[in-house]
């Protein structure tokens, strides 16, 4: 072999060699920041069991207090009733007591009409006796005993006289003792009506103050509850918290990962491009492509190239699905379910793993004339890459699905200028990069 032919074969060898080096170094790195994006997700499945946590407690809460409000309305109206009830009993008590008065008043009415009564029996009494006395003498006898006509009159004047006062003591004795018996039953009457209102009264306050009771235990009851609630809801804000601190860091470790892989791929890109330049210096030999198991997609000329066959079905910007208006942050490309997925750009893959809604998940970063680009594959069926793995524009790298937030097969591509740090931040259209 000649001096020539070995240093050619010497630079190929050490070229080769320091490839195989510079690829292997990500897979460590690609190891770390999977196990940071896995952590990452462990932390936003808990914080969103907790959002979905602190939302019912925060509905508990709510309901809580609907609760207290309809039962302090309860005890508001029991309130009112209670007063309208004690002002009906204030009344009624007066009524009482005016009753009571007049009662008193008509006993001594009734001791009055007694004393009459008892003072008429008693003349009544007195006069029986005097007749007993002198014996039965009649009226007539009297006048026919008169002396002469001026006493027969003065007589006659006399008799009429005593029988009118008879009459008289005898009606005012009937009507007085039939005045006595019906003021009795008067008086009897009131008393028991009044009696009868003035228990219905107590009977009704009485049930109105258990029921306030009642509403003022339920409150009770309600406000411990809503202490309890909010003591829980506390503590799960304080676990929230320490989720998203944690997952702030854990971002910040994986965008620091990131950019350390970012940094990767321009080393790999400035090495491919020597061993490039050296591969045209050395003699050249055959190369066989590996065979596919279903067509790839044309390869535009040129640094980027279309990520699967089909039709745009979704473009870039503002969209309604049926869920309201969203803003979409990539291109739907609708193909068939197992149809090749391609690098749409030469880079090292930085994840491929399931994440989140996205489904199974590849992203590419790319190093290109010293920007750092991130392509984001969603919705896959299936990997024909690994982490930490170099791939090259057109490369199949999986296979459309619809795994994910997905209503079909179909291939969600995303553009991102640096390295990814969330679907929001610093995406772009791929339409301006990308010949679709």
């Amino acid at each position: 072999m000649t001096k020539k032919r070995w240093t050619t074969s010497w630079r190929i060898i050490t070229a080769s060699a320091a490839l195989m080096l510079f690829t292997q170094a990500p897979l460590a790195s690609a190891e770390d920041l999977s196990e940071l994006k896995n952590e990452k997700q462990q932390i936003e499945k808990k914080k969103n069991d907790l959002d979905a946590t602190i939302q019912k407690k925060s509905d508990q809460l709510q309901a809580n207090v609907e609760k207290q409000q309809a039962a302090v309305e309860k005890i508001q109206a029991l309130t009112v009733q209670i007063a309208e009830t004690n002002d009906k009993l204030f009344k009624l008590n007066q009524e009482i007591t005016d009753t009571n008065q007049e009662i008193e008043e008509l006993a001594a009415s009734i001791a009055e009409l007694e004393r009459k009564i008892e003072e008429r029996n008693e003349l009544l009494a007195e006069r029986a006796r005097a007749v007993q006395a002198r014996g039965q003498v009649s009226y007539i006898d009297v006048l026919l005993s008169s002396s002469s006509f001026v006493d027969f009159i003065d007589r006659f004047t006399a008799v009429n006289t005593l029988i009118d006062a008879d009459h008289k003591i005898i009606e005012e004795q009937e009507a007085d003792r039939a005045r006595l018996e019906v003021e009795k039953a008067e008086i009897e009457k009131r008393k028991r009506e009044l009696e009868s209102k003035k228990a219905e009264v107590e009977r009704l306050k009485a049930t109105l103050a258990e029921q306030k009771a009642e509403q003022d235990r339920q409150i009770a009851a309600l406000e411990e509850a809503e202490a309890k609630l909010k003591k829980e809801k506390q503590l799960l804000e304080v676990e929230h918290e320490d989720a998203v601190s944690l997952s702030e860091e854990l971002q910040n470790k994986i965008v620091a990962e990131q950019q350390r892989m970012a940094e990767i791929a321009r080393q790999q890109a400035a090495k491919a491009a020597a061993a490039q330049q050296q591969r045209q210096a050395a003699p050249s030999g055959g190369v066989s492509d590996s065979a596919v198991s279903v067509p790839l997609p044309s390869t535009s000329a040129g640094t980027w190239t279309r990520p699967s066959s089909g039709p745009i079905t979704s473009n870039h910007g503002w969209r309604n699905i049926g869920e309201g208006d969203e803003y979409h942050y990539g291109l739907d490309i609708g193909s068939a379910y197992g149809s090749a997925v391609v690098a749409a750009a030469d880079g090292v893959v930085s994840h491929a793993a399931p994440l989140s809604t996205y489904g199974n998940l590849i992203m590419i970063t790319h190093s290109i004339d010293g920007q750092i680009y991130t392509t984001v594959y969603a919705h896959l069926s299936g990997f024909n890459v690994s982490q930490g793995q170099t791939v090259t524009k057109g490369q199949q790298i999986g296979s459309v699905g619809s795994t994910g937030r997905s209503t079909g097969p179909h291939l969600h591509f995303e553009l991102h200028t640096g390295a990814w740090q969330g679907q929001r931040v610093n995406n772009i259209n791929p339409m301006y990069y990308i010949p679709f």
